[in-house]
Parts: C-alpha cells; structure tokens; sequence
C-alpha cells in the first residue's frame, strides 16, 4: 500500500500584470485565466512531447530529474510522474578508497486536473525527501515559474486536513487550560467552485468583492471564544476551512499567548492505492498503461473526495 497526501491548488494571475496596465496584455491574462486548466495541461502535455520541458528546481536551484508513469492525454486531464531525488551515496573499495555514486529516490505525483477537481497528491515517500514541505515547495515554485514565464498566472498548493485536527486542539485542556480568545478562518479567491458551492454565503461574499475573505471571531483578552462542536454553523465552517487547506486556513490565539496556531501546519489528509496500481506502470512504455485502469485510480480519487466531506462530522 502506498500513502499520498492530498492537496488542493489553485491558479491567480500575476500581481505584475495588475501594476503595469496594458489593455492588450491584461486581455491575454484575463483570457488564460480563464483558460487556466487547458494552460495547466499544456504544461504537461508540451513536457512529455519534448517540446517545452519542465525544470523542477527548489527555492537553492538545485535540480530534480522525472519521468512520466502514465502518457498525458488531454480528454484525460490526469498525469503521473514521478520526482527523483540524487540521495548521493559513498562506497569503500579494498583500499578503503571512497567512492561516490548516484542513488536516485522516487516520489510519484498525481495531478488531477480536470475541471473542477484540482487535487494534487503526493507521495509520502521519506527515502526521497524528508519532509513532504520540501516536494510540496518544489512543486509550487517550478509550477509557478513555468505558469508564469508561459501565462502570466501562478499555483499555490495547500494541503488538505481532516476537520478532526481542528477539535483535538480545541479539546486539549492539559496544552491549553484557558482555552482560546480568537479564532481564524481564512478563504482564498474564489476560483475554484468545488470549494466555493460548500459554503454558499462565504461564495456570496467572495463573488461580489472577488477576494478572499476572513471570518474572526474574537473574545478579547482573557475571554474565551465559545466552540461547540455540536453546532452545525461551526462545524460546518471548520470542515469547509480544512477542505479548503493550507497552514493557515484556521488558526487559534490560546489565552496568554500571542503566538498562532495554525491547525494546518503538518496535518494531511491522505489517500491509499495498491501497490500494484503504480508497478503496472511503465517508464519506458507510458503509453501502455490501460486506460479502464486509470479510470479505476480516478474513481477512487472521485470517492475520496466526496466522502470526506461527511467523514468529519461530529
């Protein structure tokens, strides 16, 4: 069985292109905004074709080579690859000589995006990378850099949380005995509709400022916020904030203290295939995979996500 942490990503425009007006520019951006999943599938599609090729690199510049498990069509909206990482090694000769070698460690990603879905999931392969921070910033910033030098937009990545997160903090007494004076909940710009339609006031609000939006609920100092797991509203805030993800999304201020929590920082919600599922796969023939078995990865991927709405209820 392998483990996958799952994301959600979405796209923005530029904030230079806001800065620097150019009637004829700003069409364009608006029109691959617009068309930001179709730009998206370019990005692979031109990838595997050898025709634009895709450079992941991380925030020091270093180098991550990869390779397509499954051949990117475009009615599919699914690509499979995988990231290697040169774990260098040194061996001994019988002169006790050092010797270098290469020693590369996958880490597969799954990119859904057809419309409306935008899910990301990664693999929680710890021989490759230590932490699931360093691939998920490597993928952001190489999505970003291609998204921008190609469309003028940009990705952000969040990760996904089961709402229970949230209430285990809450309930910890012995870490949190005053309990918390405010509470946070953070929505992005609403571009994508999967996430807006779950909580339809907060969709009415982000429409009309076209913004993100804030909601606190603050007690003051030495008060205590009031947080019942019992009621419907508040339930069903904190699960659309933890289906939206990222660090921030929730974060509480405890009595006596200023530092944050943010309820997302190290919380995943994951995702489980067979192992058979991947070894089928084929390096150097993508093209082979059947398709009835990747619409059985994308079937599961589908059932995930809409249990997971209910799966946190209280």
């Amino acid at each position: 069985m392998i483990r996958f942490s799952l994301y959600n990503y979405m796209f923005e425009k530029c904030a230079e292109d806001d800065f620097f007006y150019d009637e004829e520019r700003q069409q364009e951006v608006e029109r691959n905004f617009i068309h930001r999943q179709k730009c998206f599938d370019d990005v692979f599609i031109d990838d595997f074709n050898q025709e634009k090729r895709i450079n992941f690199t991380n925030a020091r510049g270093t180098q991550y080579l990869h390779r397509f498990l499954l051949a990117p069509y475009r009615e599919e909206g699914v690509y499979i690859l995988m990231i290697l990482n040169n774990c260098r090694g040194t061996r001994h000769d019988e002169q006790l000589n050092s010797i270098p070698f290469d020693d590369y460690r996958r880490c597969i990603i799954i990119i859904d995006n057809r419309p409306g879905v935008q899910l990301l999931a990664i693999e929680n392969s710890t021989t490759a990378f230590r932490t699931m921070k360093s691939v998920e910033n490597i993928l952001e910033k190489t999505f970003s850099r291609i998204m921008a030098q190609r469309f003028s937009l940009k990705i952000s990545i969040r990760n996904l949380y089961n709402s229970s997160c949230f209430w285990e903090i809450v309930n910890d007494r012995n870490r949190y005995p005053r309990g918390f004076r405010k509470v946070e909940f953070t929505w992005p710009k609403p571009n994508l509709e999967r996430l807006a339609k779950r909580f339809e006031f907060i969709q009415g609000i982000r429409k009309d400022t076209n913004a993100g939006v804030k909601l606190v609920t603050d007690a003051g100092a030495g008060n205590t916020v009031h947080l019942n797991a019992k009621d419907k509203w508040t339930r069903d805030v904190v699960e659309v904030a933890s289906d939206i993800g990222g660090d921030a999304s929730i974060s509480l201020t405890p009595n006596g203290s200023r530092k944050k929590i943010n309820v997302g920082k190290d919380n995943y919600r994951y995702i489980n295939f067979e192992d058979a599922t991947f070894s089928n796969m084929s390096l150097d023939n993508p093209e082979l995979y059947p398709k009835e078995h990747l619409k059985a990865l994308i079937n599961k991927i589908e059932k995930d996500l809409q249990e997971y709405g209910d799966s946190d209820r209280l």
